[in-house]
């Protein structure tokens, strides 16, 4: 995992990994190594099989219902990170030119159950990623 990470560009500092399922609350990885991340993916030959495989806005999975009210003028692709006390969204808002823009928002610390963070933090998201689609 750490030559992976050298090879992307990621430093030491922006990751901390526990548990190779990526799902324990003690797992972190910086909005700056999700871009760095996505970069990388994006020069590989693969890459549309990467970005396929991620929800889209208004489509399929958790991002089906997600952005309703935002009056995206573009899709989005990304993946959902919800623990106690931590929502996220990493992706990229897919442009018609080919200039799509890529994006990760963590927002950490918050006081919000999950259940809570639905109706609380992830509006707040949402409206981030809203305004980057329109005014970019």
């Amino acid at each position: 995992l750490s030559d992976f990470f050298d090879e992307v560009g990621v430093a030491p500092y922006e990751i901390r990994a526990f548990a190779g399922s990526g799902l324990s609350p003690s797992t972190s990885v910086s909005s700056r190594a999700f871009i760095k991340l996505f970069d990388y993916v994006n020069a590989q030959q693969w890459k549309d099989y990467f970005w396929d495989a991620l929800p889209e806005s208004g489509v399929d999975g958790t991002l089906k219902h997600r952005f309703e009210t935002a009056q995206l003028e573009h899709p989005v692709l990304a993946k959902t990170g919800t623990h106690t006390f931590s929502s996220s969204l990493s992706g990229k808002i897919v442009r018609e030119e080919g200039k799509d823009i890529l994006f990760s928002i963590h927002i950490d610390n918050h006081p919000f159950s999950v259940q809570q963070s639905v109706i609380s933090v992830q509006p707040v998201i949402d409206h981030i990623v809203a305004l980057l689609d329109k005014e970019f």
